[in-house]
């Protein structure tokens, strides 16, 4: 199921990223690779300590990005015949997948006021309650990477 996610916010993603990139270039072939890490929630989590958390499941999930890109890059040149050559170039396409969460992104902290029902008088109103501090941990990062491989008509 995750993964049917992933490949589905890759496709979405994919006309958006190259919407802006340049014309095909001869030799090359430029795929979309994408990567999820979990994020290790900190003890006792601070805006900081969330930041850094993300971050380090970011950079754990580039390898399995490029990996990706990799496998697709290589059943793309070999059912066009063409041999899959180095990296020329790898450019970032989101900086993550996070979603924002209620304080906005690259937010994890925040005051929340739970709003609660109560009946006075045979009347049931909204009250809203005494504000609290409340840090919210993302569960995963997904990264999304274009990666150029250079490629060589067969002679």
């Amino acid at each position: 199921m995750r993964r049917a996610l992933l490949a589905t916010a890759a496709a979405l993603l994919a006309p958006v990223a190259l919407a802006g990139a340049q014309e095909p270039v001869a030799g090359q072939i430029t795929v979309l690779g994408t990567g999820s890490a979990r994020v290790l929630p900190p003890e006792d989590p601070t805006e900081t300590e969330i930041a850094q958390a993300v971050a380090q499941a970011r950079v754990r999930a580039m390898p399995a990005a490029l990996d990706r890109a990799r496998e697709l890059a290589t059943s793309l040149t070999s059912a066009a015949a063409l041999p899959l050559g180095g990296i020329l170039g790898i450019t970032e396409q989101s900086a993550s997948l996070a979603a924002p969460g209620r304080f906005g992104p690259g937010r994890y902290c925040g005051s929340v006021r739970p709003l609660r029902t109560v009946t006075r008088n045979d009347e049931t109103v909204k009250v809203r309650g005494k504000a609290r501090r409340v840090c919210d941990v993302p569960r995963s990062v997904t990264v999304v990477i274009a990666v150029a491989f250079r490629t060589t008509p067969a002679a």
